[in-house]
């Protein structure tokens, strides 16, 4: 089984993936064939976007963004639930988010885990944004606005400045404002990202 994999430039969301099956491993009655399960262990050896086989020879960094307990009283006591928010990258221009909930806090970290893996988006390495260009993402009451800069500038917010390294953005101004919500500020900065056309290398 042959798979491989064709990253667009500067597009974040579903990778376009080519396979070339090999029929003859599966039983083909004119239809098309079963695709292998989603891997339990996804990093080690092949990465697995969707059902497919889409990222080999990557290493990625994973970090456990937010890990939170809910608890709703109910009358039949107490009902605790857990949340997670995953993030994974490399430092080649992947980068991944993801969100779980489950009872227990073991399960909503592999469940957001999974989905960060699947949320993987792709930007040139080394890209920046145009010298005249001013980008501007909003989700919730977070706004963000990425300036481009002649030097590379750090990033004040600490999820920003790893989000940047993963995907290689460098030459830029990155400011937050209203709302601190990770869950508001990632979003508005994969808005401002979507809007990546033209990249300067």
């Amino acid at each position: 089984m042959t798979i491989s994999l064709e990253l667009k430039k500067g597009y974040f969301g579903d990778v376009d993936i080519d396979a070339d099956w090999d029929e003859s491993l599966y039983e083909y009655n004119g239809e098309p064939p079963v695709t292998p399960p989603l891997a339990d262990d996804i990093q080690d050896p092949e990465i697995y976007h969707g059902q497919k086989d889409a990222i080999t020879d990557v290493s990625f960094e994973e970090k456990v963004l937010k890990l939170s307990r809910n608890c709703k009283m109910t009358t039949g006591g107490r009902v605790e639930s857990y949340n997670c928010l995953y993030l994974v990258g490399s430092y080649s221009g992947l980068c991944g988010v993801g969100f779980g909930a489950a009872a227990s806090p073991a399960v909503a970290q592999a469940k957001s885990r999974k989905a960060a893996y699947k949320n993987i988006r792709s930007i040139e390495p080394g890209a920046c944004l145009p010298r005249s260009h001013l980008i501007e993402g909003k989700f919730g009451s977070s706004k963000i606005r990425i300036h481009p800069s002649t030097k590379e500038q750090p990033t004040a917010n600490p999820i920003l400045r790893k989000l940047c390294a993963y995907l290689g953005l460098k030459y830029c101004s990155v400011r937050l404002y209203g709302s601190r919500n990770i869950l508001n500020v990632i979003p508005a900065f994969f808005q401002c990202i979507d809007q990546l056309k033209t990249l300067w290398l």
